[in-house]
């Protein structure tokens, strides 16, 4: 089984859906300020010269998607992959998740069908059983016959039991496709 959880199916990777359109911010020139706007000198007579200084880093900022487009233009074809692998990924998930629970349900659906054919099995071989000892009592059947009627109820009883053992686990399965139960 593939380890699956409800919160991967319930909550896809949402950080990356989003990376795309966060890309597309770094197009646009960007004014920010800063500590250090009048300090971009090393000269220590512009360090105060604020028109200056802060023209030169207003200009930095505004002129920095031109200078960097190949960069941010690379970094953005990035993201959209990324999203879009993330797309596909968390498709992938729900369809597993999907599929595991569909085929625990199938499990314990034929698990209960083979365990009423058994329980008609079951009445009709006690029947035959208690029939065949009659038939023994009355001196009509020999005790190899009473044998053979009870050894087939009791290989019926051990199929019901096998049968009920695969439901548990087919239910277990279904628990565990539904999120539940501990990390292996």
């Amino acid at each position: 089984m593939c380890k699956i959880t409800k919160t991967s199916v319930l909550y896809p990777p949402l950080h990356l859906l989003f990376l795309h359109s966060f890309g597309r911010f770094n197009f646009i020139p960007a004014f920010s300020l800063t500590a250090f706007a009048g300090t971009n000198s090393f000269r220590f007579n512009n360090w105060f010269d604020l028109p200056g200084s802060l023209v030169k880093n207003i200009a930095a900022n505004m002129t920095q998607p031109i200078f960097r487009k190949k960069a941010l233009k690379t970094a953005y074809e990035i993201a959209a992959l990324e999203q879009e692998k993330s797309v596909t990924q968390f498709g992938q998930t729900v369809m597993v998740a999907v599929g595991e629970v569909s085929d625990a349900l199938a499990a314990i659906r034929q698990t209960e069908k083979r365990l009423l054919l058994v329980e008609q099995k079951n009445q009709s071989l006690t029947k035959a059983s208690n029939d065949a000892v009659l038939l023994y009592k009355s001196a009509m059947a020999n005790y190899l016959e009473v044998i053979t009627a009870q050894s087939n109820a009791l290989q019926n009883e051990l199929d019901a039991i096998s049968i009920k053992k695969e439901k548990l686990i087919a239910v277990t399965n279904l628990y565990r496709a539904l999120g539940g139960g501990a990390e292996d």
